[in-house]
């Protein structure tokens, strides 16, 4: 079984390598571990991921209770923003996880962001992919108090939140690739497929849990919002030399900014007069909104 833990305040790399291996009999001892105070402030900001490798002799049933009881059942078990079982675990067993392990905080707390204040584009690269891993750990755990909070829904601040951390990251990588040229050209291929994950996230995931609570301040920053990170898939499609895509990627930021079309048409008609070079504007489908 691997467990994953991922701190959201910091400002170090995100490693994928395990840190280190303990006997399952030792499981006890660290979950206890980590309910003492000097780790539980560490454990409150962090997600918990929990994945189940083998079963080895055991059945299905046995190796979940072997390996996740003592998370489940401790006396002194440690809680998380949020907690990701893998598919390999039953939805029983997934759910028992979720409501032990999972912390019960004020959805406010989970609506904070601040700008990447670094020097470097691959410091805020990596800033932002924690961003935006911290706003999909909400969507999957903390929705329901985000649209109750007090009454209100709140989950607009948390589209916008994710749409916000899908902007910035495409950005930045675009940034990183302009300064990596010649050599930048995977540097706009990620850029423009994380802006492409993230129109098909935030398509995916409604802003409004009543289509009647929207109201015209919120939809004009819905729009904005898709505007901006259409025009930022543009950018990583032109440089890349994905000359239709892009046309229809300006098409989209056009649609959800009007008030920008002159100055977006004139970007348009600029790509529709150049000479595509046949080896680089390679037909593949935009995600549109």
């Amino acid at each position: 079984m691997t467990l994953g833990l991922y701190h959201f305040d910091n400002r170090l790399p995100p490693e994928n390598s395990p840190a280190f291996v303990i006997q399952a009999s030792a499981l006890p001892a660290l979950v206890s571990e980590l309910w003492m105070p000097k780790l539980y402030i560490w454990t409150m900001q962090s997600s918990l991921s929990v994945k189940l490798h083998s079963r080895f002799s055991h059945t299905e049933e046995e190796i979940e209770q072997l390996l996740l009881s003592p998370i489940v059942d401790g006396l002194l078990s440690p809680t998380f923003v949020g907690v990701l079982p893998d598919a390999s675990i039953s939805e029983t067993w997934a759910a028992k996880l979720r409501k032990r392990c999972i912390g019960q905080y004020d959805a406010g707390d989970h609506l904070c962001a601040e700008k990447a204040r670094v020097r470097l584009y691959a410091e805020a690269v990596e800033r932002y992919t924690m961003a935006i891993k911290f706003a999909r750990v909400i969507w999957e755990c903390h929705l329901q108090c985000i649209r109750e909070d007090k009454g209100h829904d709140l989950g607009i601040f948390l589209w916008l939140l994710s749409a916000d951390g899908y902007a910035s990251r495409t950005q930045m990588l675009l940034n990183k690739a302009r300064e990596s040229q010649p050599e930048g050209l995977e540097g706009y291929e990620q850029a423009r497929r994380n802006a492409e994950e993230g129109i098909a996230f935030l398509t995916s995931h409604k802003p409004f849990g009543k289509p009647d609570e929207a109201d015209e301040e919120m939809l004009y920053y819905i729009s904005r919002s898709k505007a901006k990170l259409s025009f930022r898939a543009a950018m990583a499609c032109q440089g890349l030399g994905h000359r239709h895509a892009a046309v229809s990627y300006l098409q989209q930021a056009m649609l959800y900014e009007p008030e920008s079309g002159a100055r977006i048409q004139k970007r348009i008609d600029d790509l529709l007069a150049e000479e595509s070079e046949q080896s680089k504007d390679v037909i593949r489908n935009p995600v549109l909104w």
